[in-house]
């Protein structure tokens, strides 16, 4: 169900409430057919959904919402105990350098969104070669500020850091560049910076 008043979204066992005003995302889910309604100004849910960025940028909100969710979560039998866990973007490459390459693509594709422009993610050479303008530079800036990229070993700190401030034992991280094969090769790079079991990693090179 959507209103125009809250634009609240609703679905059977899941309801996101999104205010008029921007904020902090979340998402909830009950066993059994309950439904859990979360709201942005509540701050509270299972799922906490961060696009990256830097520590004490990323945490100014996010660090309250996991509070706030553990203090109001309900246990079931089936739920006994709250599990929070994250979901951020991040890219990972052979040197920082290749990675602002590869992330500038992106940088691109959003500016792309912002003006309702919906195309697929451009090359780096293709975002190399476009005409930037000094406002086009400027926001790409300040979405350089809120994502999460360098080496291997620098995204995997990032990451630990976040599980840290968190206090989450789980982070869904999100790779989307123009090719395949840099994104396996990010999701490789973070894998061996952190240090996954092998056995985790079954099926691994079938990702496309």
């Amino acid at each position: 169900r959507c209103s125009s008043g809250d634009r609240s979204v609703r679905r059977p066992d899941v309801t996101l409430r999104r205010p008029a005003r921007a904020g902090v995302g979340t998402l909830g889910r009950r066993p059994a057919g309950e439904r859990l309604v979360l709201d942005r100004r509540e701050h509270a849910g299972t799922l906490k959904q961060i696009n990256g960025g830097q520590i004490h940028r990323l945490t100014r909100n996010t660090v309250s919402t996991a509070i706030t969710y553990r203090s109001l979560y309900r246990p079931s039998t089936r739920c006994p105990e709250p599990h929070a866990a994250l979901a951020a973007w991040a890219l990972a490459c052979e040197t920082g350098a290749e990675a602002e390459r590869q992330f500038a693509s992106r940088a691109l594709w959003r500016l792309g969104r912002d003006r309702g422009v919906f195309a697929p993610l451009p090359s780096p050479d293709e975002a190399a070669a476009h005409p930037w303008t000094e406002a086009e530079r400027a926001r790409a800036a300040r979405l350089r500020e809120t994502a999460l990229l360098g080496t291997g070993d620098e995204v995997a700190s990032l990451l630990k850091r976040l599980a840290t401030a968190h206090d989450v034992h789980e982070i869904a991280v999100l790779t989307t560049v123009h090719d395949p094969a840099v994104r396996r090769r990010s999701y490789s790079l973070l894998a061996d910076a952190i240090a996954v079991p092998a056995d985790a990693l079954a099926g691994f090179a079938t990702i496309p």
